[in-house]
């Protein structure tokens, strides 16, 4: 088929516009052009098809008979291309690459998440993730950002929480701390050497009590950075009491090893953290479940 028939489709819409408004002025005032140019398109028009579509020498806009039958039909054939054009526009917007912010402290991304953002982008090829990296708490009415990771209990006002993982306290250190001695066994053997403390949690003094040992931390290290501390820890500054999510890529690269069964559930963890009305945005639901999952892959590994 080769529609080498077909008017052009501007005459067309005129014509639509006018028989529907009947009036050549009002057709022209929705159109956006003149009077005098919606005459012309559609002279244009009956001088293609080789008839008449409007009564001439009435006082108002009057269609012929076969205007009429015409009318119908091209009314039908433009709304069946609108439609189709409204489709392919939403089915091309739903294809385009969508932004995503995603808020993260910065010992969480140099630890956890940027090791997983080139599987992200391979596996969620239609969601771009924005990292917007700081040791705030954002504001979500003020500030650009669309989701948050965030450590604490899961109980922000306002904020929809998904657990991405709890907090599972390792005692670590670097091999190179006990080169030429044995690895401690024992919290009593652990405090011989230096000892890195975070000053806030204070997971040695807790993990201590615990357990019903004294353990003096007079001369302890003290960061209060989950991702310092490890980072002292690889660095063979001391034996840290550290998070095995923010430890896991050292142990599993030789960097550090876990000393005696010392671990321990902390009630806190990382929440996935959007305002409630986001849960309505697919690409929001769809980061939060790739990043649950991939916790879930993670502890898998651990085990």
């Amino acid at each position: 088929m080769s529609f080498a028939d077909l008017p052009p489709l501007n005459a067309l819409r005129y014509f639509e516009a006018a028989a529907r408004r009947r009036s050549f002025t009002l057709a022209a005032d929705e159109l956006h052009i003149t009077q005098s140019a919606v005459s012309q398109q559609i002279r244009n028009l009956e001088s293609f098809i080789g008839t008449a579509l409007f009564k001439r020498g009435t006082a108002t806009v009057v269609l012929t008979d076969i205007g009429k039958t015409y009318f119908e039909a091209i009314s039908k054939a433009l709304e069946r291309i609108d439609t189709a054009t409204s489709k392919a526009r939403t089915t091309q917007r739903s294809k385009r690459i969508e932004q995503i912010c995603l808020s993260v402290s910065p010992s969480f991304t140099h630890l956890w998440l940027v090791k997983r953002l080139s599987k992200f982008h391979q596996e969620v090829k239609d969601i771009q993730l924005a990292l917007n990296v700081t040791r705030h708490y954002v504001d979500f009415e003020v500030e650009n950002v669309d989701m948050a990771i965030r450590h604490g209990d899961g109980e922000w006002p306002g904020l929809h929480a998904d657990l991405l993982m709890k907090d599972h306290m390792i005692a670590v250190c670097s091999p190179r701390l006990f080169q030429a001695r044995a690895m401690p066994k024992s919290l009593p053997e652990i405090a011989s050497y230096p000892i890195i403390e975070d000053p806030v949690y204070r997971y040695w003094a807790r993990y201590a009590r615990q357990t019903g040992h004294q353990l003096d931390l007079t001369d302890a290290i003290q960061y209060d950075d989950s991702g310092v501390i490890v980072e002292a820890a690889i660095n063979a500054q001391g034996i840290a009491m550290a998070r095995a999510s923010l430890a896991s890529a050292a142990l599993a690269r030789g960097q550090l090893v876990k000393l005696l069964d010392a671990d321990f559930s902390d009630a806190l963890g990382y929440y996935i953290v959007f305002p409630s009305a986001h849960k309505v945005r697919r690409s929001v639901t769809r980061v939060s479940k790739w990043l649950r999952l991939e916790a879930s892959r993670e502890r898998t590994e651990l085990r």
